[in-house]
């Protein structure tokens, strides 16, 4: 077979493929290829979706790292108040006794009457 009698053959070769088998082939051949790009879609779908999911955790995990280092500042915020408090309570409590004591020494007495 000489290469100026191939391309012959390939015609001859098409021309004797009845005309319905011919698209039947052809919608195949279509078929396939749009089955091929369904399947790289999905795939790229699934891999857009793993690295997205993958960067939205991290950036999850940071968000609630620093929600529980701001937890912890306001619970020692909230402790230091409340020792503060006490503190408090209790010097206005030995205040109050200082002044029953000088009541009742009767030196608030005089305080009041020297003004």
């Amino acid at each position: 077979m000489s290469v100026e009698s191939a391309p012959r053959a390939t015609l001859e070769t098409r021309s004797s493929i009845p005309r319905a088998g011919l698209h039947k082939n052809l919608w195949t051949y279509y078929d396939s290829r749009l089955e091929t790009r369904v399947i790289w879609l999905i795939g790229a779908e699934i891999a857009l979706s793993i690295i997205f999911g993958i960067y939205a955790g991290i950036k999850q995990s940071n968000f609630l790292d620093h929600m529980d280092a701001s937890a912890a500042a306001t619970a020692e915020a909230m402790k230091a108040a409340r020792d503060s408090r006490k503190t408090l309570a209790a010097d206005q409590e030995r205040s109050l006794d200082r002044l029953r004591e000088m009541d009742a020494s009767g030196l608030t007495l005089e305080m009041s009457r020297q003004r």
